[in-house]
Formats: structure tokens, C-alpha cells, sequence
């Protein structure tokens, strides 16, 4: 089965995207510091079953450069509206990954998103079981915003923020250039769980049980949140199983889909 990567036109944004298969429209939204090209392998075995496959480089990872401005989590779930819009796509499959599933998450909530059925993969957007450091991040950002707002001061808050995190070793943020760091900013706050009750299509929830990153309670919180859903734990599972274990999370949405 070809793989086509092609792009496309988003408003101001150049969108690269690759594109498999024939049959019903199937969107994969890739994680932060992810691409389209971390779904190849998934993308292959799911084109082969009737399915066209689109994964798009969201906008500053991959091949499609970075926002002009910082953005929040609405900004992107817009992007994918029109993005769906450009391509034609509806009643299409949304499976979201991480970042991914925060943006999935958004857009489902709304009753006019055009999704179909929802698959949420390792998705961020539960802020109750966050790690120390996440805890540690947002203990020191509270100590520090009085400071950083006095005048003369304000214009070292970045250089702060970066010395923080590249200390952490947190690369979701030091790798990217300011206006992606800031996006990250934006995106992490953002508290999901509101929005999760409103979802009314079916979803399918994939978990790794050793997920590190998004620990596989947040999908049994999230199941239990959203109505018409099912959750499933891979075991052995971490939180790239596009990456680690393509094939059995292939067959795991095919068997959901059977």
C-alpha cells in the first residue's frame, strides 16, 4: 500500500500530511514532538482494511512550520476544523494520541464536529495524576509569577522558564523554538476533565499499562466520564504504542471496529 504525502493550505499554514488507503475517513492526531511520520507503520496496516488513513504534521512539528503567534489548545482544535473542512472530510474515525487526544477531546465535545467514532490513545488532559515534576513546574511558576511581573524583571521570565526545564530535562519544551515553548505553556494548564461528560459519540479508550507520561488510571477516569466508551489496557504497554507496538494496536482498533 502507497503512502502519498502531500500538503495543503490551512488558512496561512502549509499543512504536510500523508495520506493511505480508500474507504471511511480515518484522522490520526500525532503527540507532542510527534509527526505523521511516527504513524507510518500503523497507517499501513490500517489503509489495508478498508479505511483511508490521514495524519497530518500538526502545525510546529514535522514538516509544518510553527504558528505565527503562541497557541492555545482552541487554536488547534480550529485548525483541525478547517483542516477537515479543506480535505472534505466527515462522519470521519478521530483517534488521538497524547497532545493528540487533548485536541480530540476539545473537538468532540462539541456537537457539530463531524467525527464519527472516537478513539483516545495514551491521551493527556487529566491534570489530577501528575508527576513531581509537573508538581514541582507549577509550584516554582507560582512562586515566581509575582516576581516576574515587576517592571524590569518581566523580560527574564523566558530565560527562567528555559533554565527550569532544560534542568528537568524536559525536552517537550527546551527543544522547541519560543513561540512552541509557549504553546506548551498554554496547552499542559488546560484542564480537560469538563469537557469529557459532553462527549456523546462512541469512544474507544487504548491505554499502555506502563505508561509513564499519562498513567492508564487517567483513561479509567475518563471512561467512566464519557458515556458510550470502552476502555482497553495493553499490557506491557508504554506510552508510544505506535512507536513500540504498532502492529497489536493496529489489531486492537480492528477488532474494535468488528
Amino acid at each position: 500500500m502507497n503512502i502519498d504525502e502531500q500538503q495543503v493550505k490551512v488558512g496561512n499554514i502549509n499543512v504536510n500530511f500523508k495520506i493511505a488507503g480508500m474507504g471511511r475517513p480515518f484522522l490520526i492526531l500525532h503527540g507532542w514532538g510527534g509527526k505523521s511520520e511516527s504513524w507510518l507503520k500503523v497507517q499501513e496496516i490500517l489503509s489495508q482494511k478498508g479505511f483511508q488513513v490521514i495524519v497530518p504534521d500538526l502545525p510546529g512539528f514535522g514538516k509544518t512550520k510553527s504558528p505565527e503567534r503562541p497557541w492555545t489548545l482552541d487554536d488547534y482544535r480550529d485548525f483541525i476544523k478547517k483542516f477537515c473542512e479543506v480535505l472534505n472530510l466527515h462522519n470521519f474515525i478521530l483517534l488521538g494520541h497524547s497532545f493528540g487526544g487533548r485536541i480530540s477531546i476539545k473537538l468532540c465535545s462539541e456537537a457539530d464536529s463531524g467525527v464519527s467514532t472516537l478513539i483516545l490513545c495514551n491521551s493527556a488532559g487529566i491534570p489530577n495524576n501528575r508527576g513531581f515534576f509537573a508538581r514541582l513546574s507549577a509550584m516554582v511558576s507560582s512562586f515566581f509569577r509575582p516576581i516576574w511581573n515587576l517592571p524590569g524583571i518581566s523580560g527574564m521570565r523566558d530565560g527562567t522558564r528555559f533554565l527550569f526545564y532544560r534542568l528537568a530535562r524536559n525536552a517537550d519544551y527546551t527543544k522547541y523554538n519560543p513561540i512552541m515553548r509557549e504553546t506548551f505553556l498554554n496547552i499542559v494548564k488546560y484542564d480537560l476533565t469538563p469537557f469529557l461528560g459532553k462527549i456523546m459519540i462512541p469512544t474507544f479508550l487504548i491505554w499502555g499499562e506502563n505508561d509513564d507520561k499519562t498513567p492508564w488510571r487517567d483513561g479509567q477516569l475518563m471512561s467512566e466520564k464519557i458515556k458510550n466508551s470502552r476502555l482497553h489496557i495493553i499490557k506491557g504497554g508504554d506510552h508510544v504504542p505506535n512507536l513500540k507496538m504498532p502492529a497489536e494496536l493496529s489489531h486492537i482498533i480492528l477488532d474494535f471496529f468488528k
